[in-house]
């Protein structure tokens, strides 16, 4: 293959509709996690806490938890963004898709909110720094 060919062959247009593809998932996926740790954790743990039979002090809970869901609403929204733009799988991919912006639009917020959160900020550190070892 030529300049316009990835390793195994595909166009560079079949590995850009492969890569939006597999960052919507990821997102998707995301979202999903962050609302189970919102159901499954934080909630329970508030109402035993609301409830006078708390499993870990409030004040313990909003740290662990802390901006929890409003990076969960901002990721909602992003992924909502990326839903409108990525083709569902089976449809016919549009060479013209571009969706970069969306996540220039969503950094100010998010970085905020991850700052904010203590698990995020472990994570963004982590990256960094996995990113700067790897190359």
């Amino acid at each position: 293959g030529g300049a316009a060919e990835g390793e195994e062959g595909e166009s560079r247009e079949e590995h850009r509709e492969c890569v939006a593809r597999e960052v919507l998932q990821t997102e998707s996926d995301y979202v999903s996690h962050l609302a189970t740790c919102i159901r499954v954790f934080m909630d329970p743990l508030l109402a035993a806490a609301d409830l006078g039979k708390p499993v870990v002090k409030r004040e313990d809970i909003s740290t662990i938890f802390r901006n929890i869901k409003d990076v969960y609403m901002a990721h909602v929204g992003l992924l909502g963004e990326m839903e409108r733009r990525i083709p569902a799988p089976g449809a016919p991919w549009d060479p013209a898709v571009h969706f970069g912006d969306i996540f220039f639009h969503f950094v100010s917020a998010l970085s905020f909110m991850l700052c904010g959160c203590a698990f995020h900020c472990f994570f963004w550190c982590a990256l960094g720094d996995g990113m700067q070892h790897s190359g």
